[in-house]
């Protein structure tokens, strides 16, 4: 069957159904193959062209700035030059009181005869292809304003009814293709950055089985799509969220609602991820269809975090400074250029000694710590915690003798109240003299920390810094 409509079609008896099936067919089965949207619109002019006949048709679209821009035309001759040197504009400027501005502005068809003033100054290539008017149907697509403009040979075009209520069926065809072709542009742009994306992503149904992976879902959690697709996100689970945690997050998509949070996966290793999750549901118009989950890994993060809360968490409970506040203090002392000594101190036992211990009874063992430090040091000392059983202190060097630094490796371990006995803690204590030893905070500590090397701790324990 011939795509080709003819203008007896338009003018016969009933409904032409079939004529803007024949019209707007090309470009659906264009849109089904990919074809650029800009060629599928130009096929349409041509189509509409021939159907009418016109001169020209062309589909426009209002831009910011005032400017009527021409997204296709057919056929692109002379007169299709002249309005992209001279374009129509809709801002009642000297070319915006042509049929698109009147069309914008009103919201309805318009037509103007070639020798009325709102077209004069495209009147010389008016005249030239023999346009004696241009009308234009105006079509609201989404937040965008189209129009089909058409440029014919004759005013009569635009005076018979079936040809205009033809171009009401038309424009409302068109923008219906519009809507679609702008999905499916959005749906593939976004299927194209989720491919592309650094987070794992996936897609499940309305039961939760999964339908697509990118290949970074693949790279954290090593399944392929063909091993994910059909089963459920149950198969990432670790088992450290509860049911409270899983109900909130499903009535929170059920309801339309975007869900985030952070989760611990296990990957098809067995190693466990711990991932900022966003749940977000999307479907059709209003109606929600799927739900997309991206799963950013975080467990560097989480873990970097964690450390930073024990340590903050040990040093108030201790009453000592945290890392941060220590460093201040001793990077103060080198500013002042007065002698002073930093000690490190390992408790090699502590993390062995404390393992069956609950929280409550840590944390009063670090208090008691905090205190006996604070005691053995004295006055005009500062003390601060890396982790729990990791400790620096700065001192004057006038104040220390090898009788303070034996004070401090065996009074730490006296008998605790809360346990009426000693912890197997194995201090082990290493100090480094400002400035013989080194000029700088991170020379000073590598200094101490090699004289620990004998009963080595893992470095970043302590935080000691590379050298």
């Amino acid at each position: 069957m011939s795509s080709t409509v003819s203008i007896r079609d338009w003018t016969g008896h009933g409904e032409p159904t079939a004529d803007l099936d024949r019209l707007f067919g090309p470009l659906y089965r264009g849109l089904a193959t990919g074809e650029p949207t800009a060629e599928m619109l130009r096929k349409f002019c041509e189509l509409l062209a021939q159907a009418l006949p016109a001169a020209m048709v062309a589909v426009c679209r209002k831009l910011d700035g005032g400017v009527v821009g021409v997204e296709a035309a057919a056929p692109t001759h002379g007169l299709w030059v002249e309005l992209q040197s001279l374009p129509e504009r809709w801002d009642q400027s000297v070319t915006g009181h042509g049929p698109a501005a009147i069309a914008i502005q009103s919201g309805a068809p318009a037509w103007l005869s070639a020798s009325e003033e709102g077209l004069r100054p495209w009147r010389k290539a008016l005249t030239h292809e023999q346009v004696a008017a241009i009308g234009a149907w105006p079509l609201a697509q989404g937040s965008h304003h189209w129009l089909i403009e058409v440029f014919s040979a004759t005013e009569a075009l635009f005076q018979n009814g079936a040809i205009r209520r033809q171009m009401g069926r038309v424009t409302r065809e068109l923008a219906q293709f519009l809507e679609v072709a702008e999905r499916n542009r959005q749906q593939s742009m976004l299927a194209s950055a989720l491919a592309r994306c650094g987070h794992a992503a996936f897609i499940t149904d309305l039961d939760g089985r999964i339908v697509w992976i990118n290949p970074s879902f693949s790279r954290l959690y090593g399944y392929s799509a063909d091993q994910v697709r059909g089963n459920t996100p149950r198969m990432l689970h670790s088992g450290k969220q509860g049911l409270r945690y899983y109900r909130d997050l499903w009535s929170t998509i059920r309801s339309g609602k975007v869900w985030i949070g952070e989760t611990v996966d296990r990957d098809r290793d067995g190693k466990d991820h711990t991932v900022r999750q966003t749940v977000s549901p999307f479907g059709t118009g209003d109606r929600v269809t799927h739900y997309l989950s991206l799963h950013e890994d975080i467990t560097v993060a989480a873990a970097e975090r964690a450390q930073h809360q024990l340590q903050e968490g040990a040093a108030a409970d201790a009453g000592l400074m945290n890392s941060a506040r220590f460093a201040a203090s001793v990077e103060a002392a080198i500013a002042r250029n007065e002698p002073f000594t930093l000690i490190l101190l390992s408790l090699r036992g502590y993390d062995a000694a404390t393992t069956n211990f609950d929280q409550e009874l840590v944390a009063a063992l670090n208090a008691e710590f905090g205190s006996r430090v604070h005691d053995i040091l004295g006055p005009g000392s500062a003390a601060g915690v890396d982790r729990p059983g990791e400790y620096r202190m700065l001192l004057p060097t006038a104040l220390v003798t090898n009788l303070a630094i034996q004070r401090l490796v065996e009074g730490l371990p006296e008998p605790f109240p809360m346990l009426g006995r000693r912890l197997d803690l194995r201090p082990r204590a290493a100090l480094a003299r400002y400035p013989l030893d080194g000029k700088t905070q991170d020379e000073l500590t590598r200094f101490a920390d090699a004289q620990l090397a004998d009963q080595p701790v893992a470095r970043v324990k302590r935080n000691i810094p590379d050298a």
